[in-house]
């Protein structure tokens, strides 16, 4: 106790405040630390009386503390637990949940020497509820943070998992070809083969053209052009390139359009046709066995200048259960396995089709029940300056009369600016076939020199990759349209471009390029085209 009467009740008083501050605490303490005794601040000051620490704490833990802290804060609390700590470090603090009028608070006790070396403990007890709170709410977020990236990690792991399939298929299937071939097997396996290996590739296409959405999707790099949406083509097209799928599937197709809906919009034709494909070949992957798939469109709101057009496909499938309904938009989520027991497709055929709707200033809705699921797409649309007939008096879309492709380019030219030797090879043996004379070029640099050496009119047309050594596509472009040949500002320039690069169609605008193929490059489309604009120049 001599260093108790070393303090009068006024000089503890004082040296106490002088170290609480201005804080308002909930009770104040000095504790002998060798004689176990303290002294309660009442009043804003110390009586004189001192007591029994541990006694003093056992009864707030009995009458203050919850009942689940309480063995933790005895250990905690005590005196030779408290004078070991503040032998390391300045502060000591403890922290405990107890009941006060009725509710539950958070009140934590600090422990600092009264003065250095001294054996006074100075003990000071603050409500931290508020602390307390904010710091469950970031343990709650963070563990919800956490909880979601594990989910989108185990969700992302599935998708390669599907994606590693979806690539090995046609790769496969071109693997057995190209076996059929080595061995010399001309029969009617090796056309079969040779059929299931250009679907393989087609799905290959697709695939990678919808992982190039999915990204520019996320990078909000995809740009809607604007054009004459001819309703009646876009279903035609649409009818046969569902048709054959559906067929295989045994799965019936049907299309209903209702009178309101016009012939003619205004908007991104590509892309709405993308967003209903990716629909309908959906339905057909999870549709019954002997079901159906219906398209129905109708216009719902004509407001002038604008309309609302809302599109349903249907698909008699087992529907979709509940828990997936909230993931039937997530990019990488994909449905349960279906009826004919294969796991189609990656996921992202829906999350593309949502958002290229959203960027139509609409959006994109399901309903499922035990025998059919219903999506309804709504975007808005352009009217036609010119008015234009509503309705389509049609139920099931007729095959739409097949155009004669018999290219013929005898005589005509074509400068073909390509690195890549294998693509090279086949697009000179297209050509070539339909009599085209190939004239080809490594890099840029190689085209644009061809180019000015020979007269205006040599060349009918110019095929421009885009990404090439020494001189890209669009230099190359841009030196070709700046030559004073005749016919420099308009030979037909068609860029070749990856999958996945549409964010630079708007450069080989720019360069002066008139239109664009998208590789791997469709034969036919590429025939189409050169077709197109050399029966202009005439």
């Amino acid at each position: 106790m001599d260093e108790n009467k070393r303090w009068t009740t006024e000089s503890l008083t004082a040296s106490c405040l002088k170290e609480l501050g201005v804080l308002d605490y909930d009770g104040v303490m000095v504790i002998d630390g060798e004689s176990g005794h303290c002294q309660i601040l009442t009043n804003g000051a110390f009586d004189g009386v001192w007591t029994d620490y541990a006694g003093q704490a056992a009864a707030y833990c009995e009458s203050q503390v919850l009942p689940e802290d309480r063995e933790r804060f005895r250990k905690a609390a005590d005196l030779q637990k408290i004078t070991d700590n503040l032998e390391q470090k300045r502060e000591y603090r403890v922290s405990v949940k107890v009941l006060e009028n009725g509710r539950v608070r958070f009140k934590r006790s600090r422990f600092t020497r009264l003065a250095p070396g001294s054996p006074l403990i100075l003990m000071r007890r603050v409500d931290v509820t508020h602390v307390a709170k904010m710091e469950q709410e970031r343990r709650d977020a963070l563990e919800s943070t956490l909880a979601v990236v594990e989910e989108c990690n185990r969700s992302r792991s599935q998708f390669l998992g599907r994606l590693n399939r979806e690539i090995r298929r046609p790769m496969e299937a071109m693997s057995r070809l190209t076996e059929l071939q080595k061995d010399g097997d001309a029969s009617a396996a090796s056309g079969h083969c040779y059929e299931e290996t250009m679907e393989a590739l087609q799905s290959l296409q697709e695939l990678l053209e919808t992982i190039g959405d999915v990204s520019r999707l996320e990078t909000e790099a995809i740009k809607l052009s604007k054009g004459t949406i001819d309703m009646p083509a876009m279903f035609n097209t649409l009818r046969r390139e569902v048709v054959n799928r559906a067929e295989k599937q045994g799965i019936g197709y049907r299309f209903l359009a209702e009178p309101s809906l016009k012939k003619q919009y205004i908007g991104d034709g590509e892309r709405l046709h993308q967003i209903l494909f990716n629909l309908l070949e959906n339905g057909i992957k999870y549709a019954s066995h002997g079901g159906e798939v219906i398209l129905s469109a109708r216009e719902l709101r004509d407001e002038g200048d604008k309309a609302t057009v809302q599109f349903e496909v249907c698909d008699t499938g087992h529907g979709i259960s509940e828990g997936e309904m909230a993931h039937v938009f997530d990019v990488f989520s994909q449905g349960a396995y279906d009826e004919r027991g294969g796991l189609n497709g990656t996921g992202m055929g829906n999350a593309v089709a949502q958002g290229l709707a959203r960027l139509m200033d609409g959006d994109i809705s399901v309903h499922s029940e035990e025998d059919q699921t219903i999506f309804t797409v709504r975007v808005v649309l352009g009217n036609t300056a010119v008015p234009v007939e509503s309705g389509l008096s049609i139920g099931v879309v007729p095959p739409e009369e097949a155009r004669p492709v018999g290219f013929n380019f005898v005589g005509k030219r074509v400068l073909v600016c390509e690195d890549h030797p294998l693509n090279a090879m086949i697009v000179k043996k297209i050509l070539s076939d339909k009599g085209f004379e190939v004239i080809q070029a490594v890099n840029g640099k190689i085209g644009w020199e061809k180019y000015k050496g020979n007269p205006a009119g040599w060349f009918d047309a110019i095929l421009m990759d885009i990404r090439m050594p020494v001189m890209d596509g669009l230099a190359a472009t841009r030196r070709i349209r700046s030559e004073k040949l005749r016919d420099a500002g308009t030979i037909p320039i068609i860029a070749m471009t990856s999958v996945g690069s549409e964010e630079g169609i708007p450069r080989t605008r720019e360069a002066g390029m008139n239109g664009y193929l998208t590789k791997p490059i469709d034969g036919e489309e590429m025939l189409r085209t050169l077709d197109g604009f050399i029966s202009r120049k005439k």
